[in-house]
C-alpha cells in the first residue's frame, strides 16, 4: 500500500524545491546526489547582521575618541588652572581700604604688585559698593611665596593684608565645563571688541565687558562657539596673542563659583548677559569627570 503523505515541492524549471527541508536542499530529479546551498535571504540576513555589528563598531570608536578628546581639555583645562593659580595669592583687604578698581589695589600696595596682574571678582551687588578682595597673580610660583610675606607685612591705619595661596583641584575633579564658551584670561587693558573679533573671528559670539557696573577693569573675556569641536580646536592652539598680550584659554565653568575654598576657577566671573540667553547655542552636554 503507497503511502500518499508527502512534502509540498515547487517546481522550479526541471529542479524541485523542498520547501519543507530547514536545510534548503535542492533535488534534481533524476540526477547525481542531494546538494545543498543556503537561501538567498539567508545571506542577506548574514549580510545585513555583519553591517549592523561594523556600524555599531563605528559609532562605539567615534564616541570613545570624542570622550577621550573631551577628557583630555578637562584635565588640560584643570592644569592650567591649576598653573595660574599656583602662582597667584587670594588677597583680602582690611576694612580701612576701600578699592572700587584695579588702581586702588595697586595704590595700596604699590611696589610689592608691580609687574603683577590684579583679578578682580564679580563685582558686589549690595552695600557695601566695594571689592573686599582680590587675586593677584605674579610671573612665578617662587615670586608669589616671596611677595605673601611680604604682603602681610602692608598696614594701612594700623590694620594689614591678609594673603594666602589658591589651593589647586585634583585633575580627577567632577567640576563640569562648557564645551562651548572659552574664557580667555591675561588680556591687557587696553583690549577692545574689535581686537578679540579679529583674534577669534571663527567666534559665534564675543562677551567681552572692558569695565563692569562698577567701571573697574576686569582684563578677562568669553568666547563662545556654535560647534564645540571648533572650541576644542581654538583651546588646543598655542600661543595665541590678544593686543600684543599671549593669552591663557581655559573652559568656563557651569556651575556657580564657591569661594569656601579659596580655589579660582575659570568661571568664577561671568558677565550678566541675560539679553542674549534665548540666542545661545542649545544646552551642552556637560564635560563631567566620571
Amino acid at each position: 500500500m503507497k503511502n500518499n503523505t508527502h512534502r509540498p515541492t515547487l517546481k522550479v524549471g526541471r529542479n524541485k524545491l523542498n520547501i519543507g527541508n530547514k536545510k534548503g536542499k535542492v533535488n534534481q530529479s533524476g540526477k547525481g546526489k542531494t546538494k545543498t546551498k543556503i537561501h538567498d535571504w539567508d545571506i542577506s540576513i548574514e549580510k545585513s547582521k555583519k553591517f549592523t555589528a561594523h556600524k555599531e563598531n563605528i559609532n562605539i570608536t567615534q564616541q570613545q575618541k570624542k570622550k577621550l578628546h573631551e577628557d583630555e581639555a578637562r584635565k588640560e583645562t584643570l592644569h592650567r588652572l591649576n598653573e595660574r593659580n599656583s602662582q597667584s595669592l587670594y588677597i583680602r583687604f582690611p576694612t580701612t581700604v576701600t578699592v572700587k578698581r584695579v588702581e586702588d589695589v595697586l595704590k595700596a600696595l604699590g611696589h610689592v604688585v608691580a609687574g603683577a596682574t590684579v583679578r578682580l571678582p564679580r563685582p558686589p551687588r549690595k552695600e557695601p559698593f566695594r571689592y573686599l578682595y582680590c587675586f593677584i597673580e605674579f610671573t612665578s610660583k617662587e615670586e608669589a611665596i616671596e611677595k605673601r610675606d611680604a604682603l602681610c607685612k602692608v598696614e594701612v591705619k594700623g590694620e594689614k593684608f591678609y594673603a594666602d595661596f589658591l589651593k589647586a583641584r585634583s585633575e580627577n575633579s567632577d567640576m563640569a565645563l562648557d564645551p562651548y564658551r572659552l574664557q580667555v584670561d591675561n588680556l591687557a587693558l587696553s583690549t577692545t571688541k574689535k581686537d578679540l573679533k579679529n583674534a577669534f573671528n571663527t567666534a559665534w559670539k564675543v562677551i567681552y565687558a572692558n569695565k563692569d557696573r562698577m567701571k573697574a577693569q576686569r582684563g578677562f573675556a568669553q568666547i563662545i562657539y556654535k560647534q564645540k569641536e571648533e572650541a576644542l580646536k581654538i583651546f588646543n592652539t598655542k600661543n595665541i596673542t590678544v593686543n600684543g598680550n599671549e593669552v591663557r584659554l581655559t573652559f568656563v565653568k557651569c556651575k556657580k563659583r564657591d569661594y569656601k575654598d579659596m580655589t579660582e576657577d575659570a568661571m568664577e566671573t561671568e558677565d550678566d548677559d541675560s539679553k542674549d540667553k534665548d540666542s545661545l547655542p542649545p544646552p551642552a552636554k556637560r564635560m563631567k569627570v566620571i
